[in-house]
């Protein structure tokens, strides 16, 4: 059987025209998977960024809870230092030199959570 020598250019212009008409198909799930790609990158990037901020409120919020505790311990202290000057007052009267310890104390205390409040 003779071979015709056009056959291989007959066969490679079949291959190629074949790979052609499917070009649009490939060129849509390429744009595909990089628009997926990009969408779940953004998406998981807010996600991550929203988790962050969620647990700096969190920490911020127990530190402002740990500086105001502070702060009515040393109004309760400076209550209980003024009842001996002020008979109105219903705090139980406290010793001058134990009422600035625990006024110190307690000032050394809020100094901490005032520190974290602006650290964080």
């Amino acid at each position: 059987m003779p071979s015709d020598p056009d056959l291989p250019n007959v066969i490679s212009i079949v291959f190629v025209r074949a790979f052609v008409d499917q070009l649009p198909a490939l060129v849509g799930v390429i744009i595909g998977t990089l628009a997926t790609f990009g969408v779940t990158s953004l998406t998981d990037r807010t996600r991550w960024r929203r988790g962050q901020a969620t647990r700096w409120d969190e920490r911020r919020l127990e530190t402002c809870a740990q500086c105001a505790q502070a702060i009515k311990e040393m109004h309760a202290v400076a209550l209980r230092l003024l009842a001996s000057r002020h008979p109105g007052l219903t705090a139980q009267p406290i010793d001058r030199a134990v009422g600035l310890e625990m006024l110190a104390r307690a000032e050394l205390e809020r100094s901490k959570a005032g520190v974290d409040v602006a650290a964080r």
